[in-house]
């Protein structure tokens, strides 16, 4: 917080191509960090990860620019669900 500012929306930041990727996963929360530790074991250049860290009110205009950059991805929204409840 000292040299930085509060993102909406943050893109994955291993410097994909975008038009290679083909599923953009849309989470929030400690999930990304799961997400992130499975990538490092079973790379893939074909997913991208795009963290949303404000829900309320919505930052469409961000969330817009940052889907964008991937024009042939499906987007899936990925969620943490405890084991009795999902």
């Amino acid at each position: 917080f000292t040299t930085g500012r509060f993102e909406p929306v943050i893109d994955d930041g291993r410097g994909l191509d975008g038009s290679s990727v083909k599923r953009v996963l849309l989470h929030s929360g400690k999930i990304h960090w799961d997400l992130v530790s499975e990538l490092e074991k079973k790379p893939n250049p074909e997913i991208a990860l795009v963290r949303l860290e404000q829900l309320y009110p919505a930052p469409i205009d961000e969330l817009n620019a940052v889907i964008d950059r991937y024009p042939n991805a499906e987007i899936v929204w990925v969620q943490d669900e405890p084991e009795n409840q999902g």
